[in-house]
């Protein structure tokens, strides 16, 4: 059972906040989102822009994490929750460390220097924390997940898939797919199962 970008339904998602209350829920995993600000600090947030959770409209990619550390991302979820701030992957992993696991999804931007850049640093805090047998890495970006296994063959891979069309299923980078419930179905599960792969269903 996955906590979708921590307990969303009950804090403001991808914050400490919502992190706390999946490991009161007991969820095997919490899924939480990356990306790098301008100056390379990598923080949780699902959307490239800032506007839906702060009411901002600036990039993440466009500001630095100073800027980003003092916004207010908990007013739009509930007033409860005023002045929550977006946190680092760096706090998420020192808050959930032996106490929930982490499926860590990595967001492509365009630019695949900045890419690298992305996956480099979460795999480094991985080898920090020495935290590979507590997360799994996912992505919409099977090039990212390929700089993943380029770095380290160990850690745990996941391809997001919105749909099931076409060959994908023996991607050499890709541990378990994780696919839209709708496109699954008996076969898809028994081929990928034949490949010893695991499948994931949201």
């Amino acid at each position: 059972i996955t906590a979708h970008r921590g307990a969303s339904a009950e804090a403001p998602e991808n914050t400490l906040e919502a992190l706390r209350l999946a490991i009161e829920c007991m969820a095997d995993y919490a899924e939480i989102d990356v990306q790098l600000t301008k100056d390379g600090v990598v923080i949780l947030m699902h959307d490239p822009s800032l506007w839906r959770t702060t009411g901002q409209r600036l990039t993440v990619s466009g500001v630095d994490y100073g800027l980003i550390s003092e916004l207010d991302a908990g007013s739009w979820f509930h007033k409860d929750y005023a002045g929550t701030r977006i946190p680092t992957l760096k706090q998420a992993i020192e808050l959930c460390k032996g106490k929930i696991n982490l499926n860590i999804e990595l967001k492509a931007e365009k630019s695949e220097k900045r890419n690298r850049e992305l996956v480099e640093k979460v795999v480094s805090m991985i080898w920090e924390y020495n935290l590979e047998a507590q997360c799994v890495l996912s992505s919409t970006s099977h090039e990212m997940l390929e700089m993943v296994k380029e770095l380290d063959r160990e850690i745990k891979t996941g391809y997001i898939l919105a749909f099931a069309y076409g060959n994908f299923y023996n991607l050499d980078c890709v541990d378990f797919y994780s696919i839209r419930y709708n496109f699954v179905n008996e076969n898809i599960v028994r081929k990928l199962h034949s490949l010893g792969k695991e499948v994931h269903v949201w």
